[in-house]
């Protein structure tokens, strides 16, 4: 049977958070009915709506929480003076406790989202505004392929699933070609991981004397790529032969 853990309630936090849906839901109409709005209100509403939403997902988040890019100090301070108007509790505080959410933050298997077009993130889109205007700074990026290799493995996982409930299992000649596929990536990938590392750990000399050896690793890391590409490409094929005659 089902219990609730009181003891685990957060009661300040919680108290505040209904206390203030409560006086939005019937302080605010009450107060409109009464003395209406005026223009400046109204501004002033948006002005705030767009500040603290970009400093408690651009801010908080990404600035202090991920560590996604470094800023200067009128950011910061911006980010810090708007997003406790959010009334989300202090960066320290707030950045502690999504960490904790995030086991695996700031690893390279720590996917996010707005990756695709349809994903849209205007808090991405804000830093990399910032950052033309000379604000922030030491985006970090990952190569698409990472994204990819993130989306094989979860595709893979869905299929796995998918041959494991089937009342029929799939032709061994489509089994074969599967394991094969995948086997291809996971030796690929590791070759085009340790390219990555090589040719980062080069990109950071900045002597003269390492300047053709980072051209001789970007050369081999583009290889690498073309290469998993290509068998990402051919895992697709057989996942969808598989796809196939799963239906």
């Amino acid at each position: 049977m089902f219990s609730f853990r009181w003891n685990r309630v957060n009661w300040p936090n919680g108290l505040f958070l209904v206390s203030t849906l409560v006086l939005a839901l019937t302080g605010v109409p009450l107060y409109v009915w009464r003395h209406g709005l005026d223009g400046f209100q109204v501004i002033l509403f948006l002005v705030f709506v767009a500040m603290t939403g970009l400093s408690i997902t651009a801010g908080y988040p990404r600035l202090f929480a991920h560590l996604t890019f470094k800023a200067r100090r009128p950011v910061r301070l911006f980010t810090l003076v708007f997003g406790a108007a959010a009334f989300e509790n202090s960066v320290l505080r707030w950045a502690a406790d999504h960490r904790k959410h995030h086991k695996f933050v700031d690893r390279d298997d720590d996917y996010r989202n707005g990756v695709k077009p349809w994903q849209f993130d205007p808090t991405k889109w804000c830093i990399w505004f910032l950052r033309m205007l000379g604000l922030v700074g030491q985006l970090r990026q990952e190569p698409v392929e990472t994204i990819l290799l993130a989306e094989v493995a979860e595709r893979q996982r869905q299929l796995s699933a998918k041959l494991n409930a089937a009342p029929t299992p799939i032709s061994e000649s489509i089994h074969r070609l599967l394991h094969a596929a995948q086997e291809r990536v996971q030796q690929v990938s590791e070759g085009w991981e340790r390219c990555k590392a090589d040719y980062r750990r080069a990109a950071e000399m900045q002597r003269e004397a390492f300047r053709e050896r980072r051209a001789e690793l970007r050369r081999d890391f583009t290889d690498a790529r073309g290469r998993l590409r290509a068998a990402i490409h051919g895992w697709q094929e057989a996942h969808r032969l598989a796809e196939a005659q799963l239906t």
